[in-house]
């Protein structure tokens, strides 16, 4: 059965990734709100809630907001990433997109926008069912 990406489910794997190793509290991942957020076009994050996305705030990182009809098991995922830590804000800064790709599937690809592999997001840290490989697409100004 496929369980689809829910607030919660998004908020626990959050709460682990960010506290594991690279990515963590201490990684470089903590300027990315002030790095990427001046002169960005903005978004109404309470509207795409209502259309149907579902949009977590991730600490340090941003809110993360996946597609209507978004599965924690499909073969990929675009998420769109803005530069807020409320997952309702009105007027908030597109940071780019996260692409994620089933660790199953993942054939090696380069990101580089982080210059070199897709990051490992394991499901033993998180509570998808199947482990994952991200990808992101920021860019500064």
């Amino acid at each position: 059965m496929r369980r689809p990406i829910t607030a919660c489910t998004v908020a626990v794997a959050a709460l682990l990734m960010v506290g594991c190793g690279e990515g963590g509290p201490t990684s470089p991942a903590d300027d990315l709100l002030p790095q990427f957020s001046k002169g960005k076009a903005t978004h109404d994050l309470g509207q795409r809630s209502a259309s149907g996305w579902t949009c977590v705030p991730i600490p340090a990182l941003g809110v993360h907001c996946f597609p209507p009809g978004a599965f924690v098991s499909d073969p990929s995922i675009t998420v769109q990433v803005f530069a807020t830590e409320d997952p309702a804000d009105t007027d908030a800064p597109f940071l780019g997109t996260e692409v994620l790709i089933r660790a199953d599937l993942y054939a090696g690809q380069p990101c580089p926008a982080q210059g070199g592999e897709y990051d490992l997001l394991p499901a033993s840290e998180t509570p998808f069912p199947v482990d994952y490989r991200a990808c992101h697409h920021y860019t500064p100004e």
